[in-house]
């Protein structure tokens, strides 16, 4: 394992800046995210005025706090224009009066099981049209509907008509409404063009891990396509407990896992710089699709693409600024990701691998090889920038996150590709399928041994402080600590 430095910051301050915009343009009307941007953009122009009449010292700085400026204002103005589409029409209406509808719209990835006293499945529909008690029409806008067990057949990539009461949900949601539905789903048209295969190879890893037990099976689908709904619930709350949920949740790690075969693979053809570029977009697309696309395996692909865009134009492809610019790309495209959790784990455990994990290493005391202080730094990294985004979701510090990240990072790679190569072999060779599944097997399964093993260990969840306080607290204990240890260890050449 190499940890990829990448010290070319000037992309970072536009990311930021974009990030903050959106984050705050959501919560907003559109008319009041407009002149947020305008605000921005008048900030900018001034800062151009006084560097045009002033000195031309520190120039590169200037431009960098222009752009920053000057993108933040596009971003607010596109936050604005998306929010006035999706708010259009009848289904905000009835939202906002919480009325029973009938939707029409696409499922959006698998359903998930909710609720503990009763079959409940929530589902993303992209609503196409919506007729109400008072007024009916074309829609824009996704809603999250929850039903019965009927609701868990329905597939990602089909057309169903569900009906419901409406809430109304957030402004700064990435959906407008929330449904309750007591109705079955009526299916209009099946998943068509590229849903099919998508479907046909995921069902056909599902059969090829039938025969394996229930940790295994789950653990196998979970980490090469994503699906989890066939994970114990018992191990995955310990999986919680030991900090090694992203092993199910597909994460950028897989998508890393993927791009570096696909690589060495062309390496090994010897095929030239653009032919790489061309060939791990096509596997990063199939992969995105192949997983319904979470946030940090499309943020990993952003950053991807930056990277490709790089060899292709022959610059230096470096970490940090594929990643800056990934993220200011997927904020522009998606505005509702800034206030997404799983971006921002996505997004922090990367920049922190990228700028912490290399300077760890190098402060690594004179007896411990730069290899093994790589596996000890990575993890460790991930989880310092992670820990305090971490305890807004659940308040509590999961103590044996990194050694269990270190025991289980070998396991990955195996599982993802193996599990991959089942799902791929599952329409044509069913047989050798299920044998790739079994094999993909043991793998996965030592990360549930890891997972049990580390939730059983005595404080495995010490309780934390909740909301926005504890995660500042944390924050500032994380970095009090890795600073001390900046500081007193001596780098090595």
């Amino acid at each position: 394992m190499t940890v990829v430095q990448g010290t070319d910051a000037r992309l970072v301050p536009t990311a930021l800046v974009v990030w903050a915009a959106c984050f705050l343009a959501v919560g907003l009307a559109p008319r009041a995210a407009v002149l947020l941007g305008l605000s921005l953009a008048v900030v900018g122009v001034a800062g151009a005025v006084v560097r045009r009449q002033g000195s031309t010292g520190g120039d590169d700085v200037v431009v960098t706090v222009l752009l920053a400026l000057g993108v933040g204002a596009l971003a607010c103005g596109v936050t604005a224009v998306q929010a006035a589409v999706r708010e259009a029409g009848a289904l905000v209406h009835l939202a906002d009066a919480g009325e029973a509808a009938v939707l029409e719209g696409r499922v959006m990835g698998d359903p998930v099981p909710v609720g503990r006293w009763e079959p409940r499945y929530r589902v993303r529909l992209r609503v196409s049209g919506v007729e109400g008690e008072s007024v009916g029409g074309p829609a824009a806008a996704d809603v999250l509907l929850t039903g019965g067990r009927e609701w868990a057949a329905v597939q990602h990539g089909s057309t169903v008509r569900g009906s419901g009461r409406l809430t109304r949900a957030a402004r700064a949601d990435d959906v407008v409404a929330l449904v309750r539905s007591a109705a079955p789903p009526q299916v209009l048209a099946p998943a068509a063009g590229g849903a099919v295969v998508v479907e046909l190879l995921r069902d056909g890893l599902r059969q090829a891990t039938a025969g394996l037990p229930p940790d295994r099976r789950g653990l196998v689908v979970g980490t090469a396509v994503g699906a989890t709904q066939h994970l114990p619930e018992d191990l995955r709350q310990a999986m919680r407990d030991a900090g090694l949920t992203h092993v199910t949740a597909v994460s950028g790690a897989h998508f890393a896992v993927v791009a570096m075969t696909v690589l060495a693979l062309a390496a090994t053809l010897r095929g030239p710089p653009v032919v790489r570029a061309v060939v791990l977009v096509a596997a990063g697309l199939g992969f995105l699709h192949l997983v319904h696309g979470g946030t940090s395996v499309v943020r990993a692909a952003a950053a991807a693409a930056v990277w490709c865009l790089a060899i292709v134009l022959g610059r230096p492809a470096r970490a940090l600024p594929a990643l800056a610019g990934g993220v200011t790309v997927l904020l522009l495209v998606d505005p509702w990701l800034a206030r997404s959790y799983g971006f921002a784990l996505s997004a922090g455990a990367t920049a922190a691998i990228v700028l912490l994990a290399p300077a760890l290493v190098a402060r690594r005391p004179r007896t411990v090889p730069r290899a093994v202080a790589t596996v000890l730094a990575v993890p460790l990294s991930a989880q310092a920038a992670c820990a305090p985004v971490l305890v807004l979701l659940d308040p509590v510090v999961t103590t044996y996150a990194v050694p269990a990240n270190v025991l289980a990072a070998p396991a990955l790679l195996p599982a993802t590709l193996l599990g991959l190569l089942s799902a791929v072999l599952s329409p044509v060779l069913p047989g050798v399928a299920g044998v790739v599944a079994g094999a993909a097997a043991v793998p996965a399964g030592w990360v549930g041994v890891v997972a049990r093993t580390a939730a059983g260990l005595p404080a495995a969840r010490l309780p934390w402080f909740p909301g926005l306080p504890g995660a500042l607290a944390l924050a500032v204990v994380v970095a009090a600590l890795v600073l001390t240890v900046l500081r007193r260890c001596p780098r090595r050449v």
